[in-house]
């Protein structure tokens, strides 16, 4: 009898194309069943490198809120990643969005088994446009970023570009059902969001706060083809624990009827 094997069927098999896909991972430090998500990442990653973009956007109450009593006193949640998470119906975790594109149920979020043939889907479209990134820190620990966009064809003035802040391999505590006792103490949590730095704004569901959260980012304007368009944003690092060594940036342009990513690009700070 045969195996089912999942798209995709070979490693190393990449799209020739300059097509990039984003894969958020919405998960949660005190989410047991967390751990599996990161590792289909992580194998996702090692088959299409840096095709592939991957955010670990900690969300929600239930799994991502300090518990302090257990020694969770750390908040990773974002104000866009709540944003994200409301607008998507707060699914339950692990569950990813492939380049924010609906699946076949309907929902933009997703299972991780079902990660792999979205991802492979996205890689074979056609780029649009690509996307250089070009940060500067400066000496009183303030990152600005500017984000280029050329594109291929002309626009309709329907895109929004969004640019997130992600810090890479920070070891904090994470809770594993496979395990007994169930709370790694040195979890390595990869590709967390820090931040958006773009606007753009969400209602939080649980406050009913309006904030500029920056998850689908800012409108870009009507472009002719091979015109390039720009967006610059800024950061402070002053007062957080963020390794700058370890820091990036995420940028992506998004279509403003579908919310679909057409393009996504990831620099790091440091060089």
């Amino acid at each position: 009898c045969c195996d089912t094997i999942l798209d995709p069927y070979k490693s190393g098999v990449i799209p020739t194309t300059d097509q990039k896909v984003l894969l958020i991972d919405y998960t949660g430090n005190r989410c047991g069943n967390c751990p599996k998500g990161a590792e289909e990442a992580a194998r996702l990653h090692e088959i299409y490198g840096d095709k592939l973009i991957i955010v670990g956007m900690h969300t929600g109450r239930t799994f991502a809120s300090p518990e302090p009593t257990k020694g969770f006193v750390e908040d990773f949640r974002t104000a866009a990643g709540e944003g994200l998470y409301d607008f998507f119906g707060t699914p339950g975790q692990p569950t990813g969005s492939v380049n924010f594109v609906k699946g076949n149920d309907g929902n933009y979020t997703m299972a991780s088994l079902n990660w792999a043939s979205a991802i492979s889907k996205e890689l074979k479209k056609t780029p649009t446009m690509s996307i250089s990134i070009t940060p500067q820190f400066s000496a009183d620990s303030v990152l600005t970023v500017r984000a280029d966009v050329k594109y291929k064809k002309a626009s309709t003035g329907n895109h929004r570009l969004a640019m997130y802040l992600i810090e890479d391999s920070i070891v904090y505590p994470q809770v594993d059902y496979r395990l007994s006792p169930n709370i790694i103490p040195d979890y390595l949590h990869r590709h967390v969001m820090r931040g958006a730095m773009s606007g753009g704004k969400f209602e939080d569901k649980f406050t009913g706060i309006k904030t500029t959260a920056g998850g689908f980012g800012e409108p870009l304007p009507t472009t002719v083809a091979s015109a390039t368009t720009s967006k610059t944003y800024t950061i402070s690092f002053k007062g957080t624990k963020w390794n700058l060594k370890n820091c990036s940036v995420i940028v992506l342009v998004n279509d403003k009827t579908t919310n679909n990513v057409l393009q996504v690009e990831e620099t790091h700070i440091l060089k």
